[in-house]
């Protein structure tokens, strides 16, 4: 069993029209794929915005401006068949260079060096069968 602690993370609503970047995930044990937007762990003692930053960094080798918190979400869920704990802190962000947005998809690699695709995924489109984690984020961006 893994260890019971309450993972905080920053995640970066990026947007593009009436588009926000997202990974899909799946998972096998529900038989189900998922959305959620790029960031990652925060760091003991790092400012939520500084995390964001750090991540983004380290995933796309890009650099963000401007994150602008939008608020918390807490997440108790389970996935692949193991119950998990975050606390989401939330942030609109830009890309400084603009070329991230015109591109369909953009690759990022995790911290464990496994490769990972984003798209550019309409708003509208999430849904109880796809859904965008954490859940209640669909309802703050709308």
């Amino acid at each position: 069993m893994k260890s019971q602690i309450i993972r905080p993370i920053a995640l970066g609503i990026f947007r593009k029209d009436d588009t926000i970047l997202v990974f899909e995930g799946y998972d096998k044990n529900k038989n189900q794929c998922f959305y959620r937007s790029p960031g990652g762990g925060i760091e003991f003692g790092e400012p939520g915005h500084v995390a964001l930053t750090r991540e983004i960094q380290e995933e796309f080798n890009a650099r963000i401006m401007e994150p602008h918190y939008l608020g918390m979400l807490e997440s108790i869920f389970w996935y692949q068949g193991e119950k998990g704990h975050e606390i989401a802190l939330l942030y609109e962000a830009r890309f400084q260079d603009t070329h991230w947005y015109c591109t369909p998809t953009i690759n990022g690699y995790e911290d464990t060096g496994e490769p990972f695709t984003c798209i550019w995924k309409e708003l509208n489109s999430f849904n109880p069968i796809t859904p965008l984690y954490p859940a209640g984020l669909l309802a703050m961006l709308k």
